[in-house]
């Protein structure tokens, strides 16, 4: 189980005025019998943190929920590492990724919303794709031009037989050709 202040010092660092709304929400007494009351609360803290929202109904359930009509606009700071709302997956796979040092990403970037830690499959033998591997590796997807940016050691992938396939720079450079310096 996570420790509440761990919680806390994250949400702290993405979005300062969210420690708020989620101390106020854990604060909230039980919703047995009281859904009503509670997403009309949320509703309004909500508006109040710059995020539109619609009441949804489910129909005979009772169950009620919230669709985000409009986020609050990204507050990015103008140097590393950059906070605010992260935008749209889209927005990501456009711009491209490059390999991230992982004891950059854990000093420095990870409260950036361009550095990201997330599970990768790997298939060993593509000739027998039920083989697979897992693992976390750390990329980035800020500008080129970010002074914390320091590539990781290139990726060895473990292949059929004992092979290694080695992931070169130009699998980076590939990826973002299309950006310039300081996209």
């Amino acid at each position: 189980m996570i420790h509440r202040e761990t919680i806390r010092r994250a949400i702290e660092q993405l979005m300062p005025s969210a420690a708020e709304f989620l101390s106020k929400l854990i604060s909230f007494p039980s919703t047995s019998g009281k859904e009503h009351e509670l997403m009309c609360w949320a509703e309004e803290a909500f508006k109040e943190l710059g995020v539109e929202v619609l009441p949804m109904y489910g129909g005979q359930s009772f169950q009620q929920q919230l669709k985000v009509l409009k986020r609050a606009a990204a507050s990015t700071t103008p140097a590393p590492p950059w906070l605010g709302s992260p935008p749209d997956l889209a927005v990501y796979r456009q711009r491209g990724h490059r390999r991230l040092d992982a004891r950059i990403y854990q000093s420095k970037c990870r409260t950036c919303l361009w550095g990201c830690r997330m599970p990768v499959e790997i298939i060993v033998d593509q000739w027998n794709p039920s083989s697979r591997r897992y693992r976390f590796e750390t990329f980035c997807y800020g500008p080129k031009s970010c002074a914390f940016y320091k590539a990781g050691p290139t990726r060895k992938v473990p292949g059929r037989r004992g092979m290694v396939w080695e992931e070169e720079d130009w699998v980076d450079q590939e990826a973002t050709a299309h950006r310039e310096g300081e996209e």
